[in-house]
């Protein structure tokens, strides 16, 4: 399927994360590495039929995505297909969503079921269309497939969020431009937890990220930055922010450290200092 790019960014990949390559081997295979240094998996990748990118240091997810996207257009590939580097999904799985797009001009944005969801209640009400497929509102960057024309209706990624919020700005603008998005729900993307734990708030269950502290600076940072952009638009994408915060206080640890970087990200994101975290 030379016509499909295969677009996968790594960090300090761990060495199992090479079994996940392996199974796109066969296929126009793009790797852009944002690790720091080389990494166990990037002698192997050197060694498999595949575009590897290393950029020497983190320029981002958004960067490296767009650093993929670039590649799969030289290529001349129709169709793009982004994924994390702990994100599995078959073969037979992307030949299906490449099946359903080329039967499908109407649609230009596919994805399939994500399996587990990390966060049940945040996940946007679906309009069934049949049972093979649904019609929905968001979907995460990692196996979500596009026709490469999408990225010029729409732009690339927004490089100065660096990490996080990346997948709802790119879900909002889908909508403002009114592109649907579709998700089979017979073909299966696993992706690993990371560090979420499931625990209940009152009657709710939540999920904790007990990831590390900096990642809320982009969260919050990015949350606020867009909120400037989206308005209320961004609140059926993202949760609210109060929620990180009572997350935080009950269940987290470093709890001070945590709301440090809360604070610091939403005033960068008032000021609209964006891109990589430098303080």
């Amino acid at each position: 399927m030379s016509r499909v790019a295969v677009i996968v960014v790594m960090y300090n990949p761990k060495e199992y994360m090479l079994d996940n390559l392996m199974n796109y081997k066969d296929l126009s295979l793009i790797i852009i590495d944002n690790s720091d240094d080389s990494n166990d998996i990037s002698k192997h990748v050197k060694k498999m039929d595949c575009v590897y990118k290393p950029l020497g240091k983190n320029m981002g997810l958004a960067y490296a995505l767009n650093e993929g996207v670039n590649i799969a257009y030289e290529k001349g590939c129709k169709y793009v297909l982004t994924l994390d580097q702990d994100s599995i999904i078959e073969n037979s799985d992307i030949s299906k969503m490449v099946d359903f797009l080329d039967i499908h001009d109407e649609i230009a944005v596919l994805s399939p079921t994500i399996i587990p969801y990390e966060d049940i209640d945040n996940i946007p009400r679906m309009k069934s269309i049949d049972n093979s497929y649904s019609s929905v509102n968001f979907v995460i960057t990692s196996g979500c497939l596009c026709r490469k024309e999408i990225y010029e209706n729409v732009g690339y990624f927004r490089d100065e969020l660096f990490i996080e919020y990346i997948d709802v700005d790119f879900c909002l603008r889908l909508k403002k431009q009114g592109i649907k998005i579709i998700r089979l729900n017979e073909v299966h993307l696993y992706q690993r937890a990371g560090n979420s734990v499931e625990k209940r708030f009152l009657w709710k269950k939540i999920h904790p990220l007990f990831d590390s502290p900096k990642r809320g600076y982009y969260i919050f940072r990015n949350h606020k930055y867009l909120k400037k952009i989206y308005g209320r638009n961004l609140y059926k994408y993202a949760p609210r922010l109060y929620k990180a915060i009572i997350k935080t206080l009950f269940y987290e640890d470093r709890k001070i450290e945590r709301v440090r970087f809360y604070i610091e990200g939403y005033i960068d994101g008032c000021r609209g200092q964006m891109g990589e975290y430098r303080k």
